[in-house]
C-alpha cells in the first residue's frame, strides 16, 4: 500500500470544509492500509480534532510571521529530512507556504504530487487578493500546477476552472463526503434547543458557513426580509466563525436597517454534536453561496434531512434532479422566491421532501466509497495501467 504525506495550511477546527474533509478521509484510507502522515503549519491549537485521526500520524508545527503566509520554521525542515521516505505529497489548497514547499521538496526528490486546490482556483476566488494572487500565479503556484502528477477537483465545475487556466491534467473528480455521525446519528434536536430555547415552535432557517462575504449572507438577509411576511415565527439563523470583522458589522447593519433584529440571530462557531442537533432543530437550509468548489455544509444538511435553498454558484444541481431543495441563481429576488415556496410548504412537506434529502447523501457521498476512489487514484498515480472511473484526462 502507497505511503502519502498529506501537507495543509492551517489545520485546526475552524478551518471549514477542507480540514472536515481530511479528518474524514484520512482515517479511513488508514483503514484500508495506507500509511497517512498529515503535516501542518497551524497558529491554532489543532488539539480539538487531532484525537479522532485515528492511525494517522499528525506533525502540527507552530507558524512564524503573518498568519496568512503560514510559514513554519520547524515544518520546512521536517519535509527537507523526511518527504523523501513518502510514495506521493498529497498537498490541499494554494498560496500559503505549505502548498509551495511541498511542491518544491516533491520537484527536488522526484516524488509524486497530487494538489487539491479547494476551490482557489474559482473565478470569483481569484479576484480576492487579485494582485496577490496574480503575483502568486506567476512566480511559483501556476509552475507548480503544471508540474503536479495530478489535480484533484471535487466538482466539474472545479475542473472546468482547472481547464480555463490553461491547466492539461489529469485531473480526478472526487467529491467530498459526508460523516458518518451525520448520517447516522438518530434525530435530536433538544441540545440545541436547551441551548437556544429562541428555536422552540419557530419556522427556522439556518445557514452554516464562516462569516465571510463569499457566503452570501447579505444577499440572503435581504430575501429573508421579503419573505418574513408569509409567517410570523420566521427566524434566521447564522453559525459561523466570523472570518471578516468588517463584513459581519456590514450584515449586522443590515439587519437593523430592514428592521429585522428580533428575526435574525448569529450564533457562532457551533460545532460536533451541538451542530447536529442545531440542524435538526432548523427546518430548511440556506446557502447564499456566491462561490463554492463543494459545500460541506450543505451535504450535511442534507444527510439530516433538511431541504437546501442554494445558489448555482455551487455545485449542488442534484438537488433539483433528487428533488430536496430549490437552487436558484445568485440573487436576492430568486432566493426570495425559493424561501416564499419552501414557507409556503410548510413543515410537513419539507419533512417529506427531507426523506430524498438522506437518500441523496447516503447514494452519492459515503465516504467510504470516497476513500476507495482515493487509494484507486494514488495506485493509478504510481503505476499506470487502466485510469479509475474518476480520472478525466
Amino acid at each position: 500500500m502507497p505511503t502519502i504525506l498529506h501537507v495543509i495550511a492551517g489545520f485546526h477546527q475552524q478551518g471549514g470544509g477542507p480540514i472536515d474533509s481530511l479528518q474524514n478521509l484520512l482515517p479511513i484510507l488508514s483503514d484500508l492500509g495506507c500509511k497517512i502522515t498529515l503535516v501542518s503549519s497551524t497558529y491554532a491549537s489543532s488539539e480539538d480534532i487531532a484525537e479522532i485521526m485515528r492511525n494517522v500520524d499528525l506533525q502540527i508545527f507552530p507558524t512564524q510571521g503573518p498568519q496568512w503566509v503560514a510559514y513554519s520554521k520547524q515544518m520546512r525542515s521536517f519535509l527537507m529530512n523526511y518527504a523523501k521516505k513518502f510514495d506521493i505529497i498529497h498537498s490541499h489548497g494554494l498560496w500559503q507556504f505549505p502548498s509551495w514547499f511541498a511542491s518544491f521538496v516533491a520537484k527536488k526528490f522526484y516524488i509524486k504530487h497530487i494538489i487539491t486546490p479547494n476551490g482557489h482556483l474559482d473565478t470569483w476566488c481569484l479576484r480576492h487578493s487579485y494582485f496577490r494572487k496574480k503575483m502568486a500565479l506567476y512566480f511559483y503556484q501556476y509552475r507548480a500546477l503544471k508540474q503536479a502528477a495530478l489535480l484533484h477537483g471535487k466538482s466539474y465545475d472545479e475542473i472546468r476552472c482547472f481547464k480555463q487556466l490553461g491547466l492539461s491534467g489529469p485531473f480526478a473528480m472526487i467529491p467530498n463526503g459526508v460523516a458518518f455521525d451525520m448520517i447516522y446519528t438518530p434525530p435530536s434536536a433538544e441540545l440545541a434547543l436547551r441551548k437556544w430555547p429562541i428555536l422552540k415552535n419557530r419556522f427556522v432557517i439556518l445557514s452554516l458557513g464562516r462569516i465571510h462575504f463569499e457566503k452570501g449572507f447579505h444577499i440572503a438577509l435581504r430575501a429573508f426580509a421579503h419573505a418574513r411576511s408569509k409567517r410570523k415565527d420566521l427566524l434566521y439563523v447564522i453559525a459561523g466563525p466570523i472570518s471578516d470583522s468588517s463584513y459581519y458589522s456590514y450584515l449586522k447593519n443590515i439587519t437593523e436597517n430592514l428592521g429585522i433584529t428580533d428575526s435574525v440571530v448569529f450564533l457562532g462557531p457551533v460545532y460536533g454534536k451541538l451542530k447536529i442537533s442545531l440542524i435538526d432543530a432548523s427546518t430548511l437550509f440556506l446557502a447564499p453561496s456566491l462561490q463554492e468548489n463543494f459545500g460541506t455544509a450543505i451535504a450535511e444538511s442534507l444527510a439530516r434531512g433538511k431541504p437546501v435553498v442554494t445558489t448555482n454558484a455551487t455545485p449542488w444541481q442534484l438537488i433539483n434532479e433528487y428533488k430536496c431543495g430549490w437552487y436558484v441563481p445568485v440573487e436576492a429576488d430568486a432566493i426570495r422566491v425559493a424561501l416564499t415556496e419552501a414557507i409556503v410548504a410548510g413543515v410537513t412537506q419539507c419533512s417529506t421532501m427531507g426523506l430524498r434529502c438522506k437518500q441523496l447523501i447516503y447514494h452519492k457521498f459515503n465516504w467510504r466509497k470516497i476513500a476507495y476512489q482515493m487509494l484507486d487514484v494514488y495506485k493509478w498515480i504510481l503505476n499506470k495501467g487502466s485510469p479509475p472511473a474518476c480520472i478525466i484526462a
